[in-house]
C-alpha cells in the first residue's frame, strides 16, 4: 500500500516524502504515563506529530505536551471516546496525506525511511 502512495505522490525516497507531505496525527486522552517515550522516538527521527488532545484529559498529558514543545490542539469529541477525535482531524490539518495513529503506536522504520 505504501509504495502505491509514493508512486501516486510522485516521490522517490520515502523518508523525504514522509517528512514533507505526510502529517502524523495522534489522538490521545490521559496518556502521560507512556506518551513521553513515544514523543522522544519521534523527536529522534525529526518527525513532529500533531497531537489532538481530548479536553477531558486530566492526568498531566497537556503539561507533558507543553514541556516537550509538541504541537497540539485540545478538542471536544462528540462522545467520550478517543476514536471520536478522528472525525475532527480535518479541522486541524490541511495536509494532503494523514497517518492517524493511536498514542501507543509508532510507525515502522521501513515506513518512514
Amino acid at each position: 500500500m505504501w509504495q502505491w502512495v509514493l508512486r501516486r505522490a510522485g516521490c522517490g525516497k520515502s523518508g523525504r516524502f514522509f517528512r514533507e507531505r505526510v502529517r502524523i496525527v495522534i489522538a490521545t486522552k490521559n496518556s502521560a504515563g507512556w506518551f513521553g517515550e513515544i514523543l522522544h522516538a519521534y523527536r529522534k527521527l525529526t518527525i513532529r506529530p500533531l497531537v489532538l488532545l481530548d479536553s477531558s484529559s486530566a492526568d498531566g498529558t497537556e503539561e507533558l505536551l507543553e514541556r516537550e514543545h509538541v504541537e497540539y490542539a485540545q478538542v471536544v469529541p462528540e462522545f467520550p471516546r478517543v476514536e471520536a477525535i478522528v472525525r475532527l482531524i480535518p479541522n486541524h490539518t490541511d495536509a494532503q496525506w494523514v497517518l492517524r495513529l493511536d498514542d501507543d503506536e509508532f510507525p515502522s522504520h521501513a515506513l518512514i525511511d
